[in-house]
C-alpha cells in the first residue's frame, strides 16, 4: 500500500475529479451531508470560512494498494483501510469532515480522501 497526503487549496476541482460516480463509489464520509461534489464543497467551505488565516484548507489523501491487492479487497474491507489510515494519521472519524471515494475506472483500484483541515472549532489541524 502507498500512501500520499498533501495540503491543498481544495478548490471545487478536486471535488468534482474525486467525487465522481462514473469513477468509482463512496466508501465512507462524515460531517457532510450533500450527494454532489458542488454540495459537498460547499459543506467543507463553512468550516473553511471560519479560518480567514490559513490559504491550505484541505488534505488530499490518496491511497494506493497493489493491483492484485486492490482487486480482491471487498468494500467493507477498504471502508476498513480508510477508517484505520485516518485514525493513524491522528484524524478524528467521528469528528472531522471528510469524504472517501474509490476509484476504480482503472485496472489499479486507489482511494482518494478529502479531509478538512480545518476544525469544528476553526483551528487548522497540522
Amino acid at each position: 500500500m502507498m500512501g500520499k497526503a498533501k495540503s491543498c487549496v481544495g478548490g471545487f476541482s478536486i471535488f468534482k475529479y474525486v467525487i465522481d460516480e462514473k469513477k468509482g463509489f463512496e466508501l465512507s464520509r462524515n460531517g457532510v451531508c450533500g450527494e454532489i461534489p458542488l454540495e459537498i464543497f460547499q459543506e467543507f467551505k463553512i468550516l473553511q470560512d471560519q479560518n480567514q488565516k490559513a490559504t491550505n484548507k484541505l488534505f488530499s489523501l490518496v491511497l494506493s494498494p497493489q493491483i492484485s491487492d486492490g482487486e480482491r479487497l471487498s468494500k467493507k474491507e477498504f471502508r476498513e483501510i480508510v477508517k484505520d489510515y485516518l485514525e493513524d494519521m491522528g484524524f478524528d472519524t467521528i469528528q472531522d469532515q471528510f469524504i472517501a471515494f474509490c476509484h476504480i475506472e482503472k485496472k489499479h483500484r486507489h482511494i482518494h480522501i478529502l479531509v478538512n483541515r480545518v476544525s469544528k472549532n476553526a483551528k487548522l489541524k497540522k
